[in-house]
């Protein structure tokens, strides 16, 4: 609703972000909202378990990592402004080789913890 940080939220405030925005979207859309994208990438597991209780479909965070066909927590790669055309070009080239994987693994199950 205000494109705040989820992390570390008051109950209440989880709740206007997590339910009464979506509630409203649903209104003005006139269809279910199931998914959900972290404001600037950020969460951490209170959020994660709370958007699961809320049975949200899929959540898409910022995590620079490669996204996992069909998994219930979506990666996404969001270009940054000191990014440059080789950084891109070097990261598409080794982004699927098991070292980046198993480190985007580590990386976004370490953020799932805290």
């Amino acid at each position: 609703m205000h494109h705040r940080v989820w992390r570390r939220l008051s109950r209440a405030e989880q709740h206007e972000e997590l339910v009464v925005a979506r509630d409203l979207l649903q209104d003005v859309l006139g269809e279910p909202v199931r998914t959900a994208a972290c404001p600037l990438g950020r969460y951490d597991r209170g959020t994660l378990t709370a958007l699961r209780r809320l049975r949200y479909d899929r959540v898409y965070t910022s995590d620079r990592a490669l996204a996992r066909p069909g998994t219930w927590r979506q990666a996404r790669f969001s270009l940054r402004a000191h990014d440059t055309a080789d950084d891109v070009a070097t990261w598409l080239r080794h982004g699927d080789r098991y070292t980046t994987r198993l480190a985007d693994s580590a990386r976004t199950f370490v953020k799932g913890l805290r």
